[in-house]
């Protein structure tokens, strides 16, 4: 099997807002951890013993990232966070092979409004999707009525063990297990005066 290409783009130094360093929450870290895994699966599941004609694989990275790829409004005046000089604070990865494919985007972003007027602005934002899940606790708590979901169902939503990284973190995310949205918000830190939050678009199908 052909080595699958890497594509990468890196946004240029001009369209990379500016934000000050600050403690950053866990959620991309666990997000990444979890795409290296399933980049596993998938070329795994999709190596043919004889490739078959027009069988196609790949791989695509880069730094830049949209509402529409995320599937969430940005909320107005927010500013992309940056780690380090040369981060973008974005990342878009996909993995395709056969049937199979997964794609991850995750944006980080800083506000200085209230995390409380945050928290209303996303969950409102989710709940376009279906039912939000609050995993501020570590444990998912259904914002609206929902459906049960049948016992060892493993399409259904949770928490992932996720807790928050810092105290007063707020967890949102809706839709399924293999596809879904999540919000993470951390309030101001120190000296710090504004919210630091991510957001978090992750699809799969066939793994």
């Amino acid at each position: 099997m052909t080595a699958p290409m890497l594509r990468q783009r890196t946004p240029s130094a001009s369209a990379r807002p500016h934000s000050s360093p600050r403690q950053r929450g866990g959620v991309l870290h666990l997000l990444l951890g979890a795409a290296l895994s399933a980049g596993t699966a998938l070329a795994q599941a999709t190596e043919p013993a004889a490739p078959a004609p027009g069988f196609k694989a790949g791989i695509e990275a880069h730094g830049q990232v949209s509402a529409a790829d995320l599937g969430l409004p940005i909320f107005p005046g927010a500013r992309v966070q940056r780690d380090k000089p040369d981060s973008s604070g974005q990342v878009a990865l996909g993995l395709w092979g056969g049937s199979m494919s997964f794609k991850l985007h995750a944006a980080k972003y800083s506000s200085r409004a209230p995390i409380e007027q945050l928290a209303a602005f996303y969950r409102e934002a989710l709940a376009a999707h279906g039912t939000v899940i609050d995993c501020s606790s570590g444990k998912p708590v259904a914002l609206s009525a929902a459906a049960a979901s049948a016992p060892g169902d493993s399409s259904a939503l949770s928490c992932d063990n996720k807790k928050p990284s810092v105290p007063g973190e707020v967890i949102y995310k809706v839709g399924s297990a293999k596809n879904f949205r999540l919000v993470a918000l951390q309030p101001p830190q120190g000296s710090s005066s504004g919210v630091n939050f991510q957001l978090v678009r992750m699809q799969s199908q066939g793994l």
